[in-house]
């Protein structure tokens, strides 16, 4: 972090005050400012006995330091969330506080205050984008299922749908939105994690979903292909703020992605099929990612891959001069049922081989060593996970646990 960070703390529980203060100390840039007046960020916890003494001392409180209030809790309340969130409040902690946690929200605060943001920095998260060498490879059925893998994996993820015709993602996840990127386009100055996670549709047991407007992009933005990836790009690197994995199905047109969705990615996976025709068309995409300097950071994936076919991994690393990184074999059967149902390969044929090597690149992307269940991070995502809990007392789990 290029700027500091003051921090101040007003935590009661003692463990917790302790394990932020060392959390901060950790943090580059940041330090303990033990006086909340001169603070860029307070931690204040509420308890549940606490709540309608901070709605009534927020406005007071927030006076007091030059930044933002960070709330942390054990067990907020759905209507308290709801008055925090319309009170300006952006962030809130489980109590205690996970580190890890506490980097994101501080790295969201210093995006909101305008500060520099590297966004590859200690853990932010990562944008995968998955391209089409042609229309037809498989790149849909790829994104969905390596976002699906690697939120089965505990990591955070959100699934982008950017198909400028009609996008195809919540029909393989039978899955119901009611916003689209194309809201925040039209938003840009509204855009930060808390207004982008207010637009996510969300399944029980899937990433979060980012949908495509389709047809209903206005012309005005349809027309101006610089200023639609530029406001894409904002879009992805704000959404990696608040996830591990940002998995982006860009679709076979890639100059309608230059140059903004490209530069935002960590990984450019390429999606081609061993034929003549779709290595022609993989060699102009590399072509044209090279020339943005992306091309160093791009995976070729050769999808529906036979296992005995006329052209083999050799001889497509000789025709596109670079290494074939992983082999997704054939099987249509699998990927059409799992399609047709609405489920995730993992769900409809776990022991096909493809959702095997599709597990495979999830494990090579991700930064977790085996699959776990992932935390909710952010207040809306929280606050539904609360609302559906007390709703519905059959809901299993505790508070803070993924749906």
């Amino acid at each position: 972090m290029s700027e500091s960070i003051r921090i101040a703390l007003a935590v009661r529980h003692e463990p917790a005050r302790h394990a932020l203060e060392k959390a901060v100390s950790r943090i580059p840039g940041a330090s303990l400012q033990r006086e909340p007046q001169a603070s860029d960020i307070l931690i204040y916890e509420v308890t549940p006995e606490s709540e309608q003494d901070f709605l009534r001392l927020g406005r007071t409180l927030t006076s007091q330091t030059r930044g933002e209030v960070f709330l942390t809790c054990a067990e907020p309340s759905p209507d308290f969330l709801i008055q925090a969130m319309r009170a300006g409040i952006h962030e809130f902690l489980p109590l205690p506080v996970p580190e890890q946690e506490l980097v994101r929200a501080v790295k969201r605060f210093q995006a909101r205050q305008g500060a520099p943001v590297e966004p590859r920095e200690c853990a932010g998260g990562r944008v995968r984008l998955v391209l089409g060498a042609k229309a037809g490879t498989g790149v849909t059925t790829l994104a969905v299922n390596l976002a699906c893998a690697l939120h089965a994996r505990g990591e955070r993820t959100v699934l982008v749908d950017l198909g400028r015709s009609m996008g195809e993602i919540p029909l393989f996840l039978d899955m119901e939105y009611a916003y689209t990127w194309g809201d925040a386009i039209q938003n840009l100055d509204r855009v930060d994690t808390t207004y982008l996670d207010s637009l996510l549709a969300r399944s029980e047991n899937g990433p979060a979903v980012l949908a495509s407007p389709g047809h209903a992009l206005p012309p005005s933005l349809a027309a101006d292909p610089a200023a639609l990836s530029q406001g894409l790009g904002r879009i992805l690197q704000e959404l990696a703020l608040g996830f591990d994995q940002v998995v982006v199905d860009g679709g076979a047109h890639l100059d309608r992605l230059l140059p903004s969705v490209p530069e935002a990615a960590d990984r450019v996976l390429l999606v081609m099929n061993p034929s003549l025709p779709c290595l022609a068309r993989a060699k102009q995409q590399l072509d044209t990612l090279r020339k943005g300097q992306a091309e160093q950071k791009t995976h070729v994936i050769s999808a529906r891959h036979p296992r005995h076919g006329d052209i083999g991994s050799r001889e497509m690393e000789e025709i596109l001069q670079k290494r074939v990184f992983a082999l997704l074999p054939d099987d249509y059967a699998a990927a059409l049922g799992a399609m047709n149902q609405g489920r995730p390969l993992l769900q409809a044929a776990p022991k096909s081989a493809l959702t095997r090597a599709i597990q495979k690149l999830a494990a090579g992307l991700s930064r977790r060593s085996a699959p776990t269940s992932a935390p909710v991070r952010s207040l809306l995502g929280l606050l539904r996970r609360k609302s559906a809990k007390q709703a519905d007392p059959s809901v299993s789990g505790r508070l803070g646990v993924s749906s």
